[in-house]
């Protein structure tokens, strides 16, 4: 079987304004997420992400595009977090800030704007020494907002490091930031939750400040410590 095969990506990308992703509150990421179901691992893989313009339109940030316009979406280069290890399934992230072409972009712009996201990621075979290739896109539909993905890596009473791949496309309603009010209440709480909230309609553009898909494979991977 091909090796490019057992990369699996998600079927959704997340666009969130997620505090646990960074501690400015109110900034916005995109995330996708990929794993590898094979043991055999790959080395030096990397990852980069384009987005595609597929009409004339005028961006909230207010550059034009025209049709087939393409812009690189920062993933890391510079701090070097576009270039992974698959031990265990990886969410890479781009921060929306003023100088993304996704900066401002909500579910109202997905309507009307239509775009592309590519991603390919490229790594070295373990067993063989050759280069592999995955790739995927999202298209404005399977674009989310304020969700993120769900845990999908647990450990067992007995150390071992369970891999559910059933959970590869399950995402969650993402924790807002909080208010400068909740913060003071929150900063003497001990234990204060994290974890998400009720389903509710978005309507936050990303940059802004207001504001599943079927199982794929189950596979376990063990890790003794």
């Amino acid at each position: 079987r091909s090796r490019r095969n057992t990369i699996l990506y998600s079927e959704k990308a997340c666009i969130a304004q997620a505090p646990e992703y960074n501690s400015n509150d109110g900034d916005f990421y995109l995330t996708f997420r990929l794993g590898d179901i094979r043991k055999s691992h790959i080395l030096e893989a990397h990852v980069r992400a384009q987005v595609y313009f597929k009409s004339q339109a005028v961006l909230p940030n207010g550059r034009t595009v025209y049709p087939f316009d393409c812009f690189e979406l920062d993933i890391g280069y510079d701090t070097g977090r576009d270039r992974i290890f698959m031990l265990f399934p990886v969410e890479v992230r781009h921060h929306i800030t003023e100088g993304s072409p996704l900066w401002g972009i909500g579910p109202r712009e997905l309507d009307v704007i239509p775009l592309e996201i590519v991603v390919i990621m490229e790594g070295t075979v373990e067993a063989i020494g050759n280069l592999t290739i995955a790739t995927t896109s999202y298209v404005n539909e399977e674009i989310l907002f304020q969700r993120r993905f769900a845990p999908m890596v647990s450990i067992k009473p007995d150390a071992r490091v369970h891999v559910n791949f059933e959970l590869l496309n399950k995402t969650v309603r993402a924790k807002p930031p909080l208010t400068g009010k909740e913060k003071e209440e929150d900063s003497g709480r001990v234990g204060s939750p994290s974890g998400t909230e009720p389903e509710a309609q978005n309507t936050c553009q990303a940059g802004s400040a207001d504001g599943q898909g079927p199982a794929v494979l189950a596979v376990q991977q063990q890790h003794h410590a």
